[in-house]
């Protein structure tokens, strides 16, 4: 027999008389508080877009040769941007001069440093590791420039930076729109108390779910990550509402990062193409970060989730024979949903639905 989840028995094996008594008093409960969430709102959730919007990018491993200069393409970038980072050598404690210029002016700038003796940047060098700042003046493509400040050897250059600009007002409404898309498939889904979902800058590629509240915040940087896996973002977004919803709901496991995982897999899979969006999330996860750094994070507690490629085989596991995750979710997710939906979900039932459970909980509310 399958675990029996919020007191939602998975199979049809008998109930003792108490045990149903237990139950519908509970789940009578809920139903009264789902009710006094009802009249509250309509509309759950708020959705908040900060006008900033920051990025970040990786140069990895940029070859400076001796005595000369080499460059990165940064692409359009809109006036008033400010650009932060930290600049690496391959030998660190090594000098080097580093420019942002418009990418016409590419060649000039190279042009003014030829020579052996020329000194033009002499006072602008700077020993690794260096910060990086820089404003832009005026709108346009940006090229990121290197030039080796010794004549000995051959220097790789990583530069991490932080390019933080102002958005649009129709960029703001267009991810408004976007955060309404999802919040609307959980607001048209489930009960629960308010929670927050805010877009904005944070320094970092993540997203995250706030314990104490439940209040989800998605990094603009992460956003700039994903911007060609929609799929992967939704499911970054089911994950996040995992431990938001087990959080307000009450439920275990709310801090448990392959369980949001395998929420987000539910969330998903009540989509058109949810299989295929579950698939895209854990190819993400096979290639979001370095394993082995990942690995020394774990050992040394800094970081809850599992290794990528778990997280990828765990999904993978699910989407073999998903009735069996499903089931369980099911149990655990239905006494939380609207009344209007589980009867749509009788109604016309849907891959990976139960219209017996479905129709337990609407029964259990009538009573």
């Amino acid at each position: 027999m399958l675990r029996s989840v919020a007191g939602i028995p998975l199979t049809k094996k008998r109930v003792a008389p108490e045990m149903w008594s237990f139950v519908g008093l509970r789940c009578c409960l809920a139903a009264g508080y789902a009710l006094w969430l009802t009249v509250q709102a309509a509309a759950q959730t708020q959705i908040e877009v900060s006008p900033m919007w920051q990025v970040y990018r990786e140069y990895a491993r940029t070859a400076v040769p001796a005595g000369q200069f080499n460059l990165v393409q940064i692409g359009s970038l809109r006036a008033g941007t400010v650009i932060s980072g930290t600049l690496h050598a391959s030998k660190e404690g090594s000098s080097l001069v580093w420019d942002i210029v418009p990418t016409a002016d590419v060649e000039a700038w190279g042009r003014a440093r030829q020579g052996m003796f020329n000194s033009i940047d002499r006072d602008r060098a700077v020993t690794t590791p260096a910060p990086v700042t820089r404003q832009i003046v005026q709108e346009g493509n940006y090229t990121l420039v290197f030039y080796g400040d010794n004549w000995w050897f051959e220097n790789n250059i990583n530069a991490n930076l932080w390019m933080l600009s102002r958005l649009t007002p129709d960029e703001q409404k267009g991810l408004y729109a976007w955060a309404q898309q999802l919040v609307s498939e959980v607001d048209k889904r489930f009960e629960m108390p308010r929670f927050k979902v805010t877009i904005r800058p944070c320094g970092d590629v993540n997203a995250s779910s706030e314990f104490a509240t439940g209040n989800i915040l998605i990094c603009s940087e992460l956003l700039d990550r994903l911007r060609t896996s929609e799929n992967a973002l939704r499911g970054i977004f089911f994950h996040e509402l995992g431990h938001t919803l087990l959080t307000l709901w009450g439920l275990p496991g709310e801090r448990i990062e392959d369980l949001a995982d395998e929420f987000a897999v539910f969330m998903l899979l009540q989509l058109r193409g949810g299989p295929g969006m579950a698939s895209d999330l854990g190819d993400y996860f096979k290639t979001s970060s370095d394993p082995w750094a990942h690995f020394y994070q774990i050992l040394q507690g800094y970081e809850p989730h599992s290794l990528g490629i778990q997280r990828a085989r765990n999904i993978d596991l699910v989407l073999r024979d998903p009735p069996q995750s499903m089931e369980r979710w099911n149990s655990q997710v239905y006494p939380h949903m609207r009344t209007e939906h589980l009867v749509r979900i009788i109604q016309d039932p849907r891959p990976y639905g139960s219209k017996e459970i479905a129709e337990y909980v609407l029964k259990v509310r009538r009573q």
